[in-house]
């Protein structure tokens, strides 16, 4: 999850080099029992109320058969949401403490159709048990921009999903979430460029005073790489914070892109 604070960063976004997707997990380790207590508690506001109901709305209207992938399922609290409407639900994320927080929450709120693994999507792919076709929806909610290889996390998730499976996902606005982090004028950034960006993490009312990476991409990037992967997109939003406690004044730009695709 990217950073969700209107108040003046105190730790100076700045450019990184590219990481491996265990220095990343790593990051995520770090602040993973701060996530899980910050949404649950609905301190993460923007979580709790923008991001999760868009993708809840998005799903279909009957999903009571189907097998959902959660790719970056950190830990599971909209895995575990879902779960009940859905006949299963695998989730994914190589944070070995998010996946441990995940598995913890659903044995005590006795949740059965969830299995949770720690690896990634890429990795999960080549699994042969799985096969091709094996998952119907498809859920990936602020990980695209934290992923390093957005085509091929984009093309393991296809190849894991039944042709006219569903992507629902979620990013933040690669238009203005360099605005809100003031970091659009920084002489290292260009907008047309892919570059990593290591922040201090915070949501509307807590901080986990530790730093997280993204990866800036321009919004033709994510729309084309959808393309390149067999995704055909039906649905866009740009999600306003509106009414978040501890972002107040409102902001005048969409933070969030929330849509969805089918798989052709």
């Amino acid at each position: 999850m990217a950073n969700d604070d209107k108040r003046e960063p105190e730790f100076t976004p700045h450019p990184v080099s590219a990481k491996t997707i265990d220095e990343i997990a790593v990051e995520w380790d770090r602040i993973a029992f701060q996530r899980v207590a910050d949404i649950e508690s609905g301190h993460d506001s923007s979580y709790v109320s923008v991001l999760m109901p868009s993708i809840i709305g998005m799903l279909p209207d009957d999903a009571s058969s189907a097998s959902v992938l959660d790719v970056g399922c950190g830990t599971g609290v909209l895995g575990r949401t879902v779960a009940p409407s859905v006949r299963s639900v695998v989730g994914v994320d190589p944070s070995v403490r998010s996946i441990e927080i995940a598995r913890t929450r659903s044995q005590e709120q006795g949740i059965i159709n969830i299995e949770w693994l720690t690896t990634d999507v890429e990795t999960l792919a080549m699994k042969p048990q799985l096969g091709s076709g094996h998952f119907d929806i498809a859920i990936a909610n602020m990980i695209l921009m934290n992923t390093g290889d957005l085509a091929a996390t984009l093309l393991a998730t296809a190849s894991l999903c039944r042709r006219g499976a569903k992507l629902i996902w979620t990013i933040t606005h690669p238009c203005f979430w360099p605005l809100y982090w003031k970091y659009n004028d920084a002489p290292w950034f260009n907008y047309d460029k892919e570059i990593w960006v290591e922040a201090e993490f915070r949501t509307a009312t807590t901080r986990a005073q530790m730093n997280t990476t993204h990866i800036h991409r321009p919004l033709e990037r994510y729309l084309q790489s959808f393309i390149n992967s067999g995704f055909m997109l039906t649905e866009l939003k740009e999600l306003m914070p509106r009414n978040i406690s501890g972002l107040q004044p409102e902001l005048p730009f969409p933070r969030f892109l929330a849509g969805s695709c089918i798989l052709v």
